[in-house]
């Protein structure tokens, strides 16, 4: 019997030394503070270095884009320039020299105008560029701040982020319409660029009618919205509980009866009398309440929904329009907003519909010139 322990514990002893080890080895480790603390300070660096070549990658794009602009500028002055000699040669008297000067100038002033598309293609391409790199500095800039660096990163930072979306808000830009004015020493060339800026300035016209258009409904709902609260808080307040005149009625001046136990206990004569009618100058007080600046509906706009349409329209508009919408905008009336956009939706379809009338004139007087 101790001959049979003796061996079943030299057979198993050995096999529990083996696995012992092997159990530490397949156990996972424990997460210690140092090892935590030095995960978090590389999240750190890793988010610092994207925010950094984010940041040199913006910089390089606004560099190629300054070029670019300034390549532009440089072309829109040279066609300037040569437009101005093609017309002092057309003005001028009529020989041989003077054809063949205009025939070399005009087709300079071709290529220098296909130059200039190619470089406002390539400007307009650049800006879309910039405007997809920013985004990504402003997502690595958000991302960072997600995981709390040092408050003198943090300041950076938050400059940084306040850069980045004054640069992606869109800002508001004014409509510049060109030139009506026929040119009777114009060719159809140039007949037909005039004709082909004012089509640009039409659809700027047509997009900007239809945001009135818009803004004029829903500021007529806003009011009809309005009136209806305030003729609902009219009947409320005819409805009360106090007591009303009795049916067979009496003088204003007579004694009250003995019994009349509606008076006497407050003080009062226990005369019933309607509660008075809201006054015109109180907030959406009655239909014949003024529609002054600061009455109506309040927080009918959010602060990010507002159209500045007094910048936009500034050449469009006359004057007395331009200071309507201005005082518009600092008002809360609905039906005061709607008037004043309403009045500027209508000038600008007047001048949507004389654009178009003069570039049918400008089209015609350029295909009667190629006959």
């Amino acid at each position: 019997m101790l001959s049979r322990l003796i061996l079943l514990l030299s057979t198993v002893l050995p096999l529990a030394v083996v696995a012992a080890p092997q159990a530490a080895l397949a156990a996972p480790p424990q997460a210690t503070p140092q090892a935590t603390s030095g995960s978090t300070d590389e999240a750190r660096d890793a988010h610092r270095q994207a925010s950094d070549r984010a940041a040199a990658s913006t910089a390089q794009a606004e560099q190629t884009l300054a070029r670019a602009r300034a390549e532009q500028a440089r072309l829109k002055q040279q066609y300037q320039r040569q437009l101005s000699e093609i017309d002092t040669l057309k003005r001028g008297r009529a020989s041989w020299r003077r054809d063949r000067l205009l025939q070399g100038s005009l087709r300079a002033s071709n290529d220098t105008a296909a130059a200039l598309r190619q470089a406002e293609a390539r400007v307009r391409s650049l800006e879309g560029q910039l405007d997809e790199r920013r985004k990504r500095w402003l997502s690595a800039v958000e991302r960072e701040l997600a995981v709390a660096p040092s408050p003198p990163r943090v300041r950076v930072l938050t400059r940084h982020r306040e850069v980045l979306l004054g640069h992606l808000r869109p800002d508001a830009k004014k409509i510049v319409l060109p030139d009506e004015r026929i040119d009777p020493l114009a060719d159809p060339e140039d007949l037909e660029h005039q004709a082909a800026l004012l089509r640009e300035s039409e659809a700027e016209l047509a997009k900007e009618l239809g945001r009135l258009e818009r803004r004029v409904n829903r500021y007529r709902h806003m009011a009809a919205l309005s009136l209806q609260r305030t003729r609902a808080d009219q009947l409320g307040r005819l409805d009360d509980d106090q007591p009303r005149r009795r049916a067979g009625g009496r003088r204003a001046n007579a004694p009250l009866p003995a019994d009349d136990v509606s008076g006497g206990q407050d003080g009062s004569d226990g005369r019933d009398s309607a509660p008075p009618p809201p006054s015109p100058s109180e907030p959406g007080g009655g239909p014949g309440a003024p529609e002054t600046p600061g009455d109506g509906l309040e927080g009918d706009v959010p602060p990010d929904d507002a159209d500045m349409f007094d910048i936009i329209l500034a050449d469009v508009v006359d004057s007395p329009t331009i200071d309507a919408l201005r005082a518009a905008e600092r008002s809360n009336n609905p039906a005061f907003k709607a008037s004043a956009v309403e009045r500027a939706s209508e000038q600008v379809r007047s001048r949507l519909e004389r654009l178009r009338a003069r570039r049918r004139q400008i089209q015609q007087r350029a295909r009667d010139l190629r006959r």
